[in-house]
């Protein structure tokens, strides 16, 4: 059912799906002079990158914002479009591939006045439309004719896009409350900007994470001011201030006696699965590049990320592995079995380097250099060996080994780990 223009709204976020372009505006002048602009009665852009996770260009740059916390001010448009021709699955992965990756870009008030009209070279820094063009383009979808100076309107009127209807809703005086509250997603765009405000002391040029990233193997002498600069910024140390906030999302027994309806609790663990099914644990793939980083360019700066990383991706697994055990209980979710990944096949060796490509790389040269002989450890190399299988499931790969008993009785006290049956 459509609701009023003239109260103020917010977005279902179970409505909205990754890749959607988000449309908004406000009552401020600066919003009404772009929507006289562009002509359209919107003056913002926005993509959708996860479960109520949206990535947008304002005057603080590149960031991410909840959308589950955006209100729309009564009398004030807005818009969920979604591409008529759905994206493939590399397409989607590619959009926010490249969304991501600028995340921490600064904002072009001059490009983004360009965008109206000025024809010229455009530059490195970001606004709200062009980052949703170029995301795209960066799939091959053109939004736009000139996706670097892409505005708001031209979005709102593009033919591949359609609107999608029933994506907000009214909310109720108290919904209203909750959602205008401090945004904890807040935390990370703040010590995200601490961290570039940092590096550009170093590096003026530099816009986003990934430039740190591409400066540091060019110019590794600079990985101590860089180190400095992520420890001062807070930028590692996040993940402590979520998890005491929410110590009920990683324990079962918390979130039951978590002093919330039942009803909002399998709400939260039905949508952790969700997004875990439409956008696997993605911080395991930043886990690895950085292991390939620290492989190749051993700098004190790869290190902490890949630990961050490994964190992070561990945190997000037990938050999944507490929603689906709460699901189960409940009845709501029945486990489906897959048979182990078998160690040293071709599909070990791809699902291993998801997590860990050092020990991928290492098992494959291991096998290759003992005449394809799969049959030896996956740690040592030595002979004879047996399958296991780790008693939970790890973040990410395989968590499938062949060992040897004297890398099984090392590694078993690191993590738990149960022989395979022959059959």
């Amino acid at each position: 059912m459509p609701t009023s223009k003239m109260k103020a709204r917010g977005f279902d976020v179970d409505r909205v799906q990754l890749g959607d372009i988000v449309l908004t505006t406000t009552r401020k002048l600066k919003s009404l002079l772009i929507q006289v602009g562009v002509r359209a009665d919107i003056s913002h852009a926005m993509l959708c990158v996860g479960h109520a996770s949206v990535i947008d260009s304002t005057p603080e740059g590149v960031q991410a914002r909840n959308l589950a916390r955006i209100v729309i001010e009564a009398g004030c448009s807005a818009y969920v479009l979604r591409p008529k021709k759905p994206l493939s699955a590399d397409q989607l992965n590619a959009v926010i591939t490249y969304t991501r990756g600028h995340v921490g870009a600064r904002y072009s008030i001059g490009n983004a006045v360009k965008s109206l009209g000025l024809k010229v070279a455009p530059g490195r820094r970001q606004f709200c439309s062009r980052l949703v063009a170029q995301a795209y383009e960066s799939a091959g979808v053109y939004l736009s004719q000139k996706p670097a100076f892409c505005t708001p309107g031209d979005l709102l009127r593009c033919e591949l896009l359609a609107p999608v209807f029933d994506a907000m809703f009214e909310p109720s005086t108290e919904e209203e409350a909750v959602r205008r509250e401090a945004d904890p997603v807040k935390e990370m765009r703040d010590a995200t900007n601490a961290l570039l405000d940092g590096a550009r002391k170093v590096v003026p040029c530099i816009e986003s994470l990934n430039d740190i990233d591409a400066h540091l193997i060019e110019h590794p002498q600079d990985n101590a001011r860089m180190v400095e600069a992520i420890h001062a910024s807070g930028y590692l140390e996040l993940w402590r201030t979520q998890v005491a906030r929410t110590p009920w999302h990683y324990d079962v027994d918390q979130l039951i006696a978590h002093h919330v309806p039942e009803s909002a609790a399998q709400d939260y663990c039905a949508d952790v699965v969700e997004e875990e099914v439409r956008n696997p644990n993605h911080y395991a793939p930043m886990r690895s590049a950085y292991m390939l980083y620290h492989m190749r360019y051993p700098l004190e700066y790869f290190r902490l990320k890949v630990e961050l990383y490994t964190v992070l991706a561990k945190n997000h697994a037990q938050r999944l592995r507490v929603a689906i055990t709460f699901l189960e209980r409940k009845g709501l979710l029945t486990a489906e079995y897959k048979p182990p990944v078998v160690p040293h096949t071709l599909e070990w060796y791809l699902s291993l380097a998801e997590w860990d490509p050092r020990l991928s790389l290492k098992v494959a040269q291991a096998v290759q250099a003992a005449g394809e002989n799969t049959a030896i450890c996956t740690m040592c190399s030595k002979e004879p060996t047996r399958d296991y299988i780790a008693a939970s499931p790890p973040p990410a790969g395989p968590g499938t080994y062949r060992l040897c008993d004297e890398c099984y009785i090392s590694h078993s006290t690191e993590e738990s780990l149960k022989p395979i049956s022959a059959n």
